[in-house]
C-alpha cells in the first residue's frame, strides 16, 4: 500500500512538470475595469462598407440669369429726363448753334488781330444777334446786330466785324421750325479772347402763339 502512494505522488509531479514545461510563460487573467473606463475600452463596431454614410442634400442655387432659372420681372428702368428740360428739337438747334459759333472761333479771332493792328486793345464784351429763317427752301441768316443792352465794347469797327461774323454760321431747320434767333457773345480783356460762346436762343415754330404787342 505504501508503495502504491509513492507511485501516485510520482505520476502527479510528473504531470504538473509536464504543462510548466509546455507553457513557460502562463497568461495572467486580469479582471476587466468597471464603470466609465470599461465603456471606452470597448470595442468600436466596424462600418459595414455597404452602407454609405447619410448625407442631406442640398439644392443647387438657382440664379435669375441661368437657364431654367426662376423667372424674376425686373421694374422698367426710370425715365431718363434731359438735364435742361428742352424738347428734342430745340436740344438739337442748341446743339447745333454751339457747334456753329466754336465753328466760327477763326474769324472773331481775325476780327481782334485787325483791331490789334490799329492800335485798339479793349475790354469788355461784344453780345451779337442773329436770325435764322427759311428762305427759298433753305435756311439762312437773315439779319445779324449789335445787342445794346450787354455789349460794353466801345470800338465800332471791331463790333461790325464781329457781329457780321454770324453770317459763317450754318443751321439745318426742320419745317415745323420757321425762325432761330440766336445771341453768341465774345469777352475781351486787353484786346485778348477771353470766352465766346451761346449765350441765348430762341425759337419759333408752326403754331405758336403769336408774340405779345
Amino acid at each position: 500500500m505504501l508503495l502504491g502512494l509513492a507511485f501516485a505522488l510520482w505520476r502527479m509531479t510528473r504531470d504538473i512538470d509536464s504543462v510548466e514545461a509546455a507553457d513557460p510563460h502562463p497568461r495572467a487573467t486580469v479582471e476587466a475595469p468597471r464603470g466609465d473606463a470599461q465603456e471606452e475600452a470597448a470595442p468600436v463596431a466596424a462600418r459595414d462598407a455597404k452602407i454609405a454614410p447619410a448625407t442631406v442634400a442640398r439644392p443647387a442655387p438657382r440664379h435669375p440669369s441661368t437657364p431654367g432659372g426662376p423667372a424674376v420681372e425686373l421694374p422698367p428702368p426710370p425715365e431718363q429726363k434731359p438735364v435742361d428740360g428742352l424738347p428734342p428739337v430745340k436740344r438739337d438747334i442748341k446743339n447745333q448753334l454751339k457747334k456753329q459759333v466754336d465753328a466760327i472761333d477763326g474769324f472773331v479771332s481775325d476780327c481782334v488781330a485787325r483791331s490789334a493792328k490799329a492800335g485798339v486793345k479793349p475790354t469788355g464784351a461784344a453780345a451779337l444777334t442773329l436770325r435764322f429763317e427759311h428762305v427759298k427752301q433753305k435756311v439762312m441768316v437773315v439779319d445779324v446786330a449789335i445787342e445794346p443792352i450787354d455789349t460794353t465794347v466801345k470800338d465800332q469797327p471791331l463790333l461790325e466785324c464781329l457781329r457780321d461774323t454770324g453770317k459763317k454760321m450754318q443751321l439745318d431747320l426742320v419745317d415745323e421750325v420757321t425762325a432761330v434767333t440766336a445771341t453768341h457773345q465774345v469777352d475781351l480783356d486787353g484786346g485778348g479772347i477771353v470766352d465766346h460762346r451761346l449765350t441765348a436762343f430762341d425759337v419759333k415754330q408752326v403754331g405758336d402763339p403769336p408774340p405779345a404787342p
